[in-house]
């Protein structure tokens, strides 16, 4: 199997001095200005339907734990944070299921929001993992996450599936919610490889 090919490129450009003024009025012609939108920004709501989701995760408490089996060490990731199956079998397609750390990022220190969401976000491959992972690395090089609105609470709801492509690439992507409802999605870039006996 050939691994992917990953190239980085850097662009760089000289520093130029800035100058002049800006004029941070809306341009209308710009964009057309449709149905006055600029005319009072504060006040203009937009009408957006919510996109389909998926049927809400049952609640944490209804859930039993789940315990990695892959770990080779017996205190690592799997021992800091909780996990709880909602629907799917681990290492066999998409799971859904709820998250939570179990001790603060640094130690004397609150965990924020964010930071529990990206903790947690960031092993969506190791709970939705693409191929057997007896067999198979698949290490997440990248995480990307948007926020619709600040997430709240400990409990983190995702919905997870992944993918492997013959080329040593592949694609973990989640849904991501907590107690009160959907507030963002995770995604990230998978490098494929064969496991060292």
């Amino acid at each position: 199997m050939r691994m992917a090919d990953f190239r980085h490129a850097a662009l760089q450009f000289p520093a130029l001095p800035l100058t002049g003024e800006i004029d941070r009025r809306p341009d209308p012609d710009a964009f057309g200005d449709p149905k006055g939108l600029f005319d009072d920004p504060v006040e203009q709501r937009l009408d957006l339907a919510e996109p389909p989701s998926a049927p809400p995760l049952p609640r944490p408490e209804t859930l039993s734990p789940y315990r990695f089996s892959f770990f080779r060490h017996e205190l690592a990731y799997h021992t800091a944070i909780e996990l709880r199956i909602a629907r799917g079998t681990w290492a066999k397609g998409p799971v859904d299921g709820w998250m939570r750390p179990l001790f603060p990022l640094v130690r004397g220190e609150p965990t924020s929001a964010y930071e529990r969401v990206l903790i947690l976000a960031d092993a969506e491959s190791g709970v939705c993992p693409p191929l057997d992972p007896d067999r198979w690395t698949f290490l997440n090089p990248d995480l990307t996450v948007y926020f619709g609105r600040d997430p709240r609470g400990e409990w983190l709801g995702l919905q997870i599936t992944s993918e492997a492509h013959a080329d040593g690439t592949g694609l973990a992507q989640s849904a991501l919610s907590d107690l009160d409802g959907p507030f963002g999605r995770a995604a990230q870039s998978l490098v494929v490889a064969p496991r060292a006996p």
